[in-house]
């Protein structure tokens, strides 16, 4: 009876179709030559991974990647497969192999839906305020899925199939890997970092037309007030005395009238818009007689924000509104950039 042939004897070079790997990595590479700022018209988000981390947590996939090198060689050296210099090449061709085919994936998917689902990409700002909320859930759960999947196959062409593994140590190998994907996710899971991305156009608007509701509002409660604002010093006291002029549709507790869209998507704890107590109980005869425009209700995001430029209502936009009876028509509230 023929002994069991160890491991080690049915090693095959790691050498073996080179030129095709080089081929495959020039291949997988596009999708980042050819990858451009598409800005959506709404929230776009991308799963936060070990390859595919937020802004601020780009030391993850450096460390994750380190690590995964680190284990495989040591596994593929301690199962005397290879030479120190062959298993860290191997373990290099893991690494690169499965960051590149999980981006081409993302791209791929990307473009069959649309932007729809859009696959992993990096450095873009952590959507904090989503949180565990099931679309954020379901995408991190998805794509880190569709990951490990990703970087099992890209194991069991590079380890086991290369140095012929017997079920053991592919068990192992596997389970090696496996635990290292998970050990990537951590960071982001006790954060709540789980997905990142950026705000388009709608979203932008949105808090544009949050500001104009509220005017309508703060015009709609001076018409039956001796044309007076709210005698409120903070945002939480206004929206108590103009909350019967708002649509019933923002009148909830955490209703979207009362918060940035856009600021609600990035923050933890995102800050009511600001009132200008300033005004408090001010006339309508009062703003007029103003030297210049001043901040009446102001995005709590602020200039400084990185995701977003927010936006202020002014009494130049509730003058110019009263004058051009611009309410018969429809909400037509210009407003400018917090930052201006």
């Amino acid at each position: 009876m023929n002994p069991q042939p160890t491991p080690s004897v049915l090693f095959s070079q790691p050498g073996d179709g080179v030129w095709k790997r080089t081929v495959l990595l020039a291949v997988l590479a596009l999708p980042i030559v050819v990858h451009g700022e598409a800005y959506g018209h709404g929230l776009v988000m991308s799963p936060s991974t070990p390859v595919s981390p937020p802004a601020g947590y780009l030391w993850v996939a450096a460390v994750w990647a380190a690590v995964l090198i680190a284990a495989n060689a040591l596994f593929i050296r301690r199962r005397q497969l290879d030479k120190w210099h062959g298993a860290i090449v191997t373990s290099l061709l893991i690494a690169l192999t499965f960051a590149l085919l999980f981006v081409a994936v993302g791209f791929v998917a990307r473009i069959l839906t649309n932007g729809l689902l859009p696959g992993p990409w990096l450095g873009y700002e952590p959507f904090y305020g989503l949180g565990w909320s099931v679309p954020t859930l379901f995408v991190f759960c998805f794509w880190n899925a569709v990951g490990w999947l990703v970087l099992r196959g890209v194991v069991a062409r590079e380890v086991v199939r290369t140095y012929r593994l017997l079920y053991p140590d592919k068990r192992l190998a596997f389970r090696i890997n496996a635990a290292i994907y998970l050990g990537g996710l951590v960071p982001f899971m006790l954060t709540g970092a789980l997905a990142h991305g950026w705000t388009g156009g709608h979203l932008d608007i949105g808090c544009r037309s949050q500001l104009a509701e509220l005017g309508e509002a703060l015009l709609d409660f001076a018409g039956e007030h001796d044309n007076r604002l709210p005698p409120g010093t903070n945002m939480q006291d206004v929206l108590v005395d103009i909350r019967p002029y708002l649509d019933s549709k923002s009148t909830g507790d955490a209703e979207p009238i009362y918060v940035c869209p856009v600021c609600a998507a990035f923050e933890r704890h995102p800050k009511p818009y600001l009132w200008n107590g300033q005004l408090a109980g001010r006339s309508i005869e009062e703003l007029r007689k103003l030297d210049a425009p001043v901040p009446v209700i102001t995005c709590a995001c602020g200039p400084q924000s990185p995701y977003h430029n927010g936006a202020v209502l002014t009494t130049e936009n509730i003058l110019r509104a009263l004058a051009a009876d611009a309410r018969d028509s429809g909400p037509l509230w210009p407003t400018a950039s917090a930052g201006r």
